[in-house]
């Protein structure tokens, strides 16, 4: 979460943040061509493939925590609710995906990401369409 700094920041060390600042702590390892191929491109695959490497199985999991896979922290600070978070996401693209039909404007195209330091986002401004569909499952004999 990229934080903004409304006044300069002094640290004890000497070091000075101005005012006007974005700072974020951010996963390094995700940005390191060295770990992953072309980080700067999506790959909807890239995990799927790393896991099918020998003794790969269970590493880059979503929840999964690592000095090469720092998402949600690792060791002794890795994010607690990064379980639920995770099954939570899970199941709102799976309901998105099922209820909805999405594109994005054909005048408007996609604008590019944005970025703040070495934090690459979406640009907020994106719009996307979307219209209500029939699922082809009905997900609702799945649940008690």
């Amino acid at each position: 979460m990229p934080r903004l700094t409304h006044e300069d920041l002094k640290f004890k060390d000497g070091t000075v943040v101005p005012k006007g600042t974005y700072l974020m702590i951010y996963p390094l390892p995700a940005g390191s061509p060295e770990l992953y191929p072309e980080p700067e491109k999506f790959d909807g695959y890239r995990f799927l493939r790393a896991r099918a490497e020998p003794n790969s199985e269970n590493k880059y999991q979503s929840v999964t925590t690592g000095t090469d896979f720092t998402f949600f922290g690792h060791g002794t600070h890795a994010c607690p609710g990064r379980f639920l978070a995770t099954n939570e996401i899970k199941l709102l693209v799976t309901y998105l995906l099922l209820y909805y039909d999405w594109e994005l404007p054909k005048t408007q195209g996609l604008l590019p990401t944005m970025s703040a330091g070495n934090f690459q986002q979406p640009d907020g401004r994106q719009k996307a369409l979307y219209k209500t569909r029939e699922p082809e499952v009905d997900i609702t004999k799945f649940v008690t």
